[in-house]
């Protein structure tokens, strides 16, 4: 008789096995060999059941396994965050330097739209202009007392006027007299 893991007892005598025309003899041996084989088996099963007490027990049960794994993942975990943030630290400093670029060139612009505010309301001329200005200017008057000159003279200083578009008198009469000549 023979005790397995789960102490049943088994008498490999009694069972009938079918062996074709073998004489007891041979049957015989076969059970013996059949109780050796199942008593192997046992003794591994025993052993197998005592290593994985002992390594469930040597690391601290599943609790510890669960726990080393849980370390690996978090490594893995950590890796990856610290990948993923010196790529968006990257990306970051890019847009940063983007982003200076565009101030400094906003901060251009401004300075340009003030020189172009100033010329408006300043009404400043280009280079271009003065020789347009030029052809507009009238000539001096030179004190003679016709008609017809004192009038050429005044209707060319109220086109002149007109081009500059000077509304004010004052300005009007200090223009004017810029070109009283004697």
């Amino acid at each position: 008789m023979s005790k397995s893991g789960s102490d049943v007892e088994v008498d490999l005598s009694k069972v009938n096995l079918d062996r074709g025309g073998k004489s007891k003899r041979e049957r015989s041996r076969d059970a013996a060999t059949m109780e050796k084989r199942l008593s192997k088996m046992e003794r591994a099963m025993l052993e197998f059941d005592q290593r994985l007490e002992e390594d469930v027990l040597t690391k601290g049960g599943f609790e510890g396994m669960v726990e080393e794994l849980q370390g690996q993942f978090q490594g893995a975990l950590n890796s990856a965050m610290d990948s993923i943030k010196l790529d968006i630290q990257t990306k970051l400093d890019h847009f940063l330097a983007e982003l200076t670029s565009l101030r400094e060139e906003v901060t251009e612009v401004k300075g340009d739209w003030a020189l172009c505010k100033e010329a408006v309301v300043n009404k400043i001329r280009t280079p271009r202009e003065p020789k347009v200005l030029d052809s507009f200017k009238p000539k001096s008057y030179n004190g003679k007392r016709e008609a017809k000159e004192l009038d050429t003279f005044l209707w060319n200083i109220e086109r002149y006027f007109k081009y500059l578009k000077l509304e004010e008198d004052e300005l009007k009469i200090n223009t004017a007299t810029l070109f009283l000549t004697r």
